[in-house]
């Protein structure tokens, strides 16, 4: 009897959980688990369901969904809507439409303002009649050339070469292909129902006569009449002589094309064109045809440079001159709002105004070196930077706008980046460093273009203004909402933006401060609260961002020039680097090469700028935390090895200068800022030398703040060379076999792999290298060593030669005039920053002369 109970048993427990499991597999059926958080959260708001799950059964019979704006980068799950007829999903970071694929009742579908490249997602969905894929990255319809109920096509600020595909599309009403690199559009006139809307502004379109008969038909036009569209018989660009320009129109007009030639705009009491017009000298040339007196097309203009010999890119604005030297209304001059009698007068005038009422129309173009124009339209101009806004080379920041037709500038200007469109940029005149280098901040960016902090792209331009010879200028980036949002797609609603002592730019900054309170009330010396701290601030951004200043002595900072970033609700603070102006000895600025900038950058007590209390606080206090002065410090003498190895620095010095050279003296002949080539030349080695000495000087205050035993020389034996690795939290691949740095005694050094697999480390004496519990390399007693790492598949990662020398330190005051000699059987050079105030002799002999 119990045997047959125990197999009744045996046969109830499997029927109980085959039960069990149909019904957890029909509740999992029925509860959804969306992929991205952002998604599942517009939903919930959607829906107004706060909390508990979300049901297929509350979503399957929606036929409406409205989620934009909401930092939304996947829309998985989105097929649980089984009858939506309606989405609109704009204005987030979509990049893949493939969840709508099989969602064949969609009618309306609206996805502007994402990271679309690719339409073959949609080309089953025959129900669509109005689609919206504007400010994406499509570059071809052809995914949808099938899709012909389509009514709406909205394909504004794309990549879009061809309408080719369009040809089937016959009920098409309304067509916004604004922005795109469209050159023909013979195939609209076989689009019968095309007669809503059709905007076309700027394309290269080359055949535009054949919109003729169709333009009266058509309600709503972004174009003049096709007939009345101008056409110049030469380009803009570089010519070696004097070049005459004829100007027509498209086809037989009757009326008159009014030009100018100062940068103003074209109006009706502007000049007739009646000839060709014969120019000798850089001219911008601006014209419009006018029919009755009425402006009939739209406004074209091009710049000719003539015998212009540069080796630089240049950028060439146009725009009236009033709007630059008008004492009510320009922006260039000190104007009407100038006051001598301020404390600081040199902050008054209309050139210190700011805001969208200084801000005025341009007309921007962009040739190459090769002379070709890649970048012609409207923009918006206003005047940039702090003090530098007082000398007679300013600084200008370029807006692009829908107001001045496209709201993007659509060029991949740096080499380096991937990006091919900018909201903003700078023309910056090299701010402090105006009159001296001209690319002092651009080298000392491009020094820790690879550390964990944003910085600004560069590339040095010749600018034109109305023609004019402008000189040299720097072409950057600028950081402000648009940025991070093209940049790292951020959301501008999700972005708390910030500058110097908490200052909002864009979001809010209760979250920082909350943070400063809490640092405040614990300090950051416990594990707990240092665990606490990381959750809010990018630690590994922060140490970076701190050496990069405190390494090229910058002393505008931190108590100026900060600015720092979140994305909201959970992003941690980032800092980015910009002016570094004050930086490498900046002759205006304060301290040498042997300026303590850490002592500097941690100070106490500050009232006032440069340095006041709160500037220094955020650094000071995480250095209460051993394990952040233990990695600040490592890392600190890595980047002392590589990024600012004095070798590697003077050699990106050379190569930067060496290609604005060839442009210095036109320069200098037009702004005599420097005062000469030899002048500039100084300014050059001036850096070099900088560079030279400040590693060693750095080392030295870093072992005397930290109290620092000694030094360990690590050099390469041996290395794998087809696995990626790291040392102090920074890759290491192109360090190679002979290579040799100079890391901190007792500072713990952390080297990775990439692989996944155990890694194995040897030392041949524990006690001049040894290795902690956590596998880091620890470098103590004086004498040497051999570490090596292995795995068990790969064998042997890594060889290193290590040599541990101790240091004693001394601190020496001297009088004036006095002398004292120095002995060490190590050193073999001596070096001051400045012989005028101490001088140093080869044997060791020191006088104080100042």
């Amino acid at each position: 009897m119990k045997q047959q109970l125990f197999k009744n048993l045996l046969w109830l427990i499997p029927i109980i959980a085959l039960v069990w499991g149909f019904g957890f597999l029909f509740a999992d059926d029925q509860k959804l688990v969306f992929e991205d958080p952002a998604f599942e959260q517009a939903i919930r708001t959607e829906l107004q369901l706060e909390d508990g799950d979300i049901r297929k059964d509350m979503l399957n019979r929606v036929e409406q969904l409205s989620i934009p704006n909401n930092g939304i980068r996947s829309i998985e799950g989105i097929q649980a809507f089984e009858s939506l007829v309606s989405l609109d999903a704009s204005g987030n970071q979509i990049t893949d439409l493939q969840p709508l694929a099989r969602m064949n009742r969609i009618e309306s579908l609206q996805v502007r303002d994402n990271q679309v490249e690719n339409l073959e997602a949609l080309s089953s969905l025959r129900a669509l009649t109005s689609l919206d894929v504007r400010g994406n990255n499509v570059a071809t319809l052809e995914p949808i050339e099938e899709l012909t109920n389509l009514q709406s096509l909205n394909i504004r600020e794309n990549n879009i070469e061809s309408l080719q595909p369009l040809q089937n599309m016959t009920v098409l009403r309304d067509l916004n292909a604004r922005y795109n690199n469209i050159d023909s559009v013979g195939v609209l006139t076989q689009l019968s129902e095309l007669r809503e809307r059709l905007y076309l502004e700027g394309n290269p379109i080359q055949d535009w006569i054949v919109l003729s008969d169709l333009y009266d038909q058509i309600k709503d036009k972004d174009f003049a009449r096709p007939e009345h569209q101008l056409v110049f018989s030469d380009e803009g660009g570089l010519y070696e002589q004097a070049i005459d320009v004829a100007i027509s129109t498209l086809g037989e007009a009757e009326g008159v094309i009014r030009y100018t030639t100062d940068g103003s705009e074209p109006d009706e009491s502007s000049d007739i064109y009646s000839a060709p017009l014969h120019l000798e000298e850089n001219t911008v040339v601006r014209a419009r045809f006018y029919a009755e007196g009425i402006e009939q097309s739209a406004q074209v203009t091009h710049s000719y440079l003539i015998g212009v010999d540069t080796t630089l890119p240049i950028v060439s604005i146009s725009t009236a001159p009033a709007n630059l030297y008008d004492r009510e209304i320009g922006i260039y001059v000190p104007g009407i709002y100038y006051n001598p009698e301020a404390p600081n007068p040199e902050h008054t005038g209309n050139f210190a105004q700011s805001g969208t009422e200084w801000e005025r129309p341009i007309h921007l173009e962009f040739f190459e070196e090769n002379g070709e124009r890649v970048l012609s339209q409207g923009a918006g101009i206003r005047m940039h930077g702090g003090a530098s806004r007082t000398v007679p080379r300013k600084s200008f920041r370029l807006y692009a706008r829908s107001d001045y037709g496209e709201n993007r500038f659509r060029y991949p200007f740096f080499e380096e980046d991937t990006r091919e469109e900018y909201n903003r940029l700078l023309l910056r005149n090299s701010g402090n460093d105006w009159n001296n280098t001209l690319f002092r901040d651009a080298m000392l960016q491009e020094l820790i273009r690879d550390f964990d902090v944003e910085t600004q792209l560069y590339r040095p331009s010749t600018l034109f203004v109305n023609g004019e010879y402008w000189g040299i200028y720097n072409l950057r980036e600028r950081f402000d909402n648009h940025y991070y949002e093209i940049k790292h797609g951020v959301d501008p609603q999700n972005l708390d933006f910030l500058e110097n002592d908490a200052v909002i730019r864009e979001g809010t900054n209760d979250d920082y401060l909350a943070l400063l309170a809490y640092m405040e009330e614990n300090g950051a010396a416990s594990a707990e609260a240092y665990e606490f701290i990381s959750s809010q601030v990018d630690m590994n951004n922060f140490i970076d961002y701190q050496i990069a200043q405190i390494f090229v002595r910058n002393t505008d900072w931190p108590g100026n020039n900060i600015r720092y970033w979140r994305e909201r609700p959970d992003g941690k603070w980032r800092w980015s680097v910009f002016d570094l102006d004050f930086g490498f000895d900046l002759p205006a600025a304060a301290g040498t090469v042997a300026h303590d900038t850490f002592a500097f950058a941690t100070a106490r007590g500050g009232t006032s700028w440069p340095n006041p209390d709160w500037s220094t606080f955020m650094l000071r206090t995480l250095l209460e935390n051993e394990t952040f002065s233990e990695t600040f410090l490592t890392r600190f003498a890595h980047y002392l090895n590589t990024n600012f190895e004095a070798d590697h620095v003077i050699q990106t010095i050379d190569e930067m200068a060496a290609v604005i050279a060839p442009e210095m003296e036109q320069h200098i002949e037009r702004w005599e800022a420097p005062e000469s080539i030899e002048d500039w030349e100084q300014e050059v080695e001036t850096m070099r030398q900088f560079a030279q000495m400040r590693p060693h000087i750095v080392q030295g205050q870093l072992m005397h703040h930290f109290d620092v035993r000694g030094l360990g020389d690590l050099t390469i034996d041996s290395v794998h060379q087809d696995i990626d690795w790291t040392i102090a939290g920074r890759t290491a691949n192109e360090l190679a076999s002979g290579w040799t740095g100079a890391y901190f005694t007792d500072a713990p050094i952390d080297f990775s792999f990439a692989i996944d697999e155990p890694i194995d480390i040897e030392s041949s004496d524990l006690d001049v290298a040894a290795i902690s519990e956590e596998g880091e390399l620890l470098l103590l007693e004086e004498g040497t060593a051999s570490v090596r790492f292995s795995s068990p598949e790969h064998g042997t990662l890594l060889e290193l030669s290590v040599t541990v020398t101790h240091m004693d330190q001394e601190e020496v005051i001297l009088e004036t005039g006095q002398t004292i000699s120095l002995t060490s059987e190590e050193a073999v050079h001596w070096e001051t920053s400045d012989a005028e105030i101490v001088s140093v002799e080869q044997n060791g002999t020191i006088k104080l002369t100042m």
